[in-house]
């Protein structure tokens, strides 16, 4: 018998994949209780809940889901949160650099002050009086505050490593070198103007599978 979810969450109960199921279902059909929605976030985003509601939760969300194509090994989709300083887009610098380190990417995200559907549709250079570090080409070749770049290649070291997880034996450290090499010997920008030289209209926006 399914719980109410947010009620649950408030007392910090266990919420099992029935209850998630349900919250989903009447979510198809509008049927939610005003507010209801809000506070499930809200309740998310304050206090997490026990482990294994948790999984019920990313089970229930992975039943919904629409199948892949076909199986990607070796794939990986670096995302951000979201709601954090308002600097740039760390997740598609770190897709781009992980794809320059040769591994399979996937990239999904949306727009925002600069999300990864704003920074493809514009893989260009800093125009006139336009701060240079802010834009991909330069932190991919490496320009910009030293702080940019460490944070670009830790999350794209942190990608490969969890891409090769299932057959690759290098550490965190030795990919985070991997990609210090990928941003020196020009691997990374290499990767983002043959982007810029071959895209049409429209076509940043479909970004996927990109390897170098």
């Amino acid at each position: 018998m399914p719980v109410d979810v947010l009620p649950a969450l408030a007392a910090g109960r266990p919420v099992d994949g029935a209850s998630w199921h349900d919250l989903w279902e009447r979510a198809a059909r509008k049927a939610l209780r005003p507010g209801e929605a809000v506070g499930v976030v809200a309740s998310l985003s304050t206090r997490l809940p026990d482990a294994d509601s948790v999984v019920a939760l990313l089970d229930s969300l992975d039943a919904r889901r629409d199948p892949l194509p076909a199986p990607w090994p070796g794939t990986v989709n670096p995302v951000g949160t979201g709601g954090g300083p308002a600097t740039f887009d760390i997740p598609t610098a770190a897709a781009l650099l992980a794809a320059a380190m040769g591994i399979r990417v996937v990239k999904t995200g949306s727009t925002g002050r600069s999300g990864s559907l704003d920074a493809l549709a514009d893989l260009r250079p800093a125009g006139p009086g336009e701060p240079a570090e802010t834009h991909l080409p330069a932190l991919l070749r490496g320009e910009g505050p030293a702080a940019a770049r460490e944070t670009v290649c830790l999350n794209a070291a942190v990608a490969a490593v969890a891409a090769l997880a299932a057959g690759a034996d290098q550490s965190l450290a030795e990919a985070f070198h991997a990609a210090e090499d990928a941003l020196r010997d020009g691997a990374a920008v290499g990767l983002v103007e043959r982007l810029r030289a071959r895209r049409g209209t429209g076509t940043a926006r479909q970004v996927a599978g990109v390897r170098a």
